[in-house]
């Protein structure tokens, strides 16, 4: 017994490492630009060359590299702003800081600039960012006698650490024993637990199946049979079918829905809770209603309609980032001849990520149709490119919008009702419309023609009490 229970727990180990290990984002470009973008919120040393290491080659390198450039030319201002002591220097310092990392090279002319007005400590600050970021062979030699200068106290803070007590070999391997169970342990639990929103948040194709049938759910079975339960006079409608086999049917159809196995509502605890009571509510309905309901099943399923409410407007919006115009260009690149879309694309990114209030699947059938029109017009035209534009803008009333727009270089204006060319331009408009959103022709960029965008309401980043609720 002793034996097998050892192997099973060595069992559990392994698997939890090997998913822990390959947890991983499809898109390794993605996630790195994704990770040089935590790297420069928090900060972090290295971050600058995280974006210049992304290159030029994909969407997401461009972008960085458009926006270190953009950030170069406002640092440069600043700086010597700072060298000229003007007050303003710190504005539009700020201003860099909100496009991009700094070049390590500037830390230099910033540490200099501090050090001539006094404050030394400021300039020590950047004197070390400046060794830190930079290799020493591109080092300014002058930078450690300048250090110097500064004083023995500020000096101190880059000279080399002094010798330090090292842990026994027996200690340090133990803590990091314990470590490792700990690390594994939690990815098993995290990969055990489901969580709905961030598995809706992974899986966008799933969200608007999982909104029609938990709507289902609510509508069918919460509302019409749960709900009059609720009432003092415990109001109850004559059942036609029991109420377990009635939710059974409801499960099985969402986790049919989601992808998920059978005991997936083992998984999410307020599923679990839901089960519970309505095996409790089932056992009240075989009394032929001469016993009260049970007032905490009642309440645990209040909680979960209150949930189902909170995860389908999280379904109910799509993230406006690179992965949503790769994924576009990708599936325009599957309609074409060869896998080839036979124009140059730029795409231009909001400086922040953008929700807007749609489904995943149908915001990408509205750009599919616009993209597939605007590719087709460019190919007929001297410079086939196409430009890819997000960005947020404020209407008159101070509601703000999601905006993505597609242009090209082609003189021809759109026509709804032409059948060979400009097709699908009905299905967009009607398409937007059921989502309080429009299609609107704005004025071109320089070097194209025209430009059609798709205007959407901007979504909540997040619902609060969906993440709440998944973080207790």
């Amino acid at each position: 017994m002793h034996g097998r229970t050892v192997n099973r727990c060595l069992t559990v180990l392994l698997l939890g490492f090997s998913c822990f290990a390959c947890d991983r984002r499809a898109d390794p470009q993605h996630a790195a630009w994704e990770r040089a973008q935590e790297a420069w919120a928090q900060r972090l040393p290295g971050a600058w060359a995280r974006w210049r290491d992304l290159g030029t080659a994909t969407i997401e390198g461009k972008e960085a590299t458009r926006r270190l450039d953009e950030a170069r030319s406002v640092y440069e201002e600043g700086v010597a702003s700072l060298e000229r002591g003007d007050p303003r220097a710190s504005e539009t310092l700020g201003r860099g800081a909100a496009i991009a990392p700094l070049e390590p090279a500037l830390y230099l002319r910033l540490a200099r600039a501090c050090r001539e007005r006094g404050a030394t400590v400021r300039a020590a600050d950047f004197y070390r960012k400046y060794l830190a970021e930079l290799d020493s062979s591109t080092q300014d030699p002058a930078v450690e006698a300048e250090l110097a200068a500064l004083g023995t106290d500020l000096a101190q803070v880059f000279a080399p650490p002094s010798e330090t007590s090292r842990w026994p070999l027996w200690l340090a391997a133990a803590v990091l024993s314990v470590a490792a169970i700990a690390v594994l342990s939690s990815a098993l639990y995290r990969r055990r637990r489901l969580r709905l929103a961030a598995f809706l948040g992974r899986h966008p194709e799933r969200a608007a199946s999982f909104a029609y049938l938990a709507g289902t759910l609510r509508h069918e079975l919460i509302k019409h049979r749960i709900a009059p339960l609720r009432s003092e006079g415990g109001g109850r409608v004559p059942p036609t079918e029991p109420i377990e086999r009635a939710w059974r049917r409801h499960i099985d159809a969402l986790g049919a829905a989601l992808g998920l196995r059978a005991p997936w509502v083992a998984r999410e605890p307020l599923f679990r809770a839901a089960d519970a009571a309505i095996v409790r509510l089932g056992r009240d309905e075989q009394r032929d209603g001469k016993h009260a309901p049970d007032r905490d099943a009642l309440a645990t399923l209040a909680a979960l309609d209150r949930a189902l409410v909170d995860w389908c407007r999280l379904a109910r919006r799509t993230r406006i980032d690179a992965a949503l115009v790769d994924g576009l260009l990708r599936s325009l690149k599957d309609e074409q001849p060869g896998g080839r879309l036979g124009v140059e694309v730029e795409v231009v990114l909001a400086p922040r990520v953008l929700y807007a209030s749609i489904f995943h699947d149908d915001l990408l059938l509205v750009l599919r149709n616009l993209g597939r029109n605007a590719i087709e017009a460019a190919s007929a035209t001297e410079q086939p490119r196409i430009r890819i534009e997000t960005d947020a803008l404020l209407d008159e009333t101070g509601e703000e919008w999601v905006r993505i727009a597609i242009h090209d270089p082609s003189t021809r204006r759109p026509d709804r009702a032409q059948r060979g060319s400009d097709r699908g331009l009905g299905i967009v408009r009607d398409t937007l419309e059921r989502y309080g959103g429009a299609l609107v022709e704005l004025p071109a960029a320089s070097g194209f023609e025209k430009a059609l965008a798709v205007s959407l309401p901007l979504a909540e980043e997040s619902a609060p009490s969906a993440s709440a609720r998944e973080a207790a």
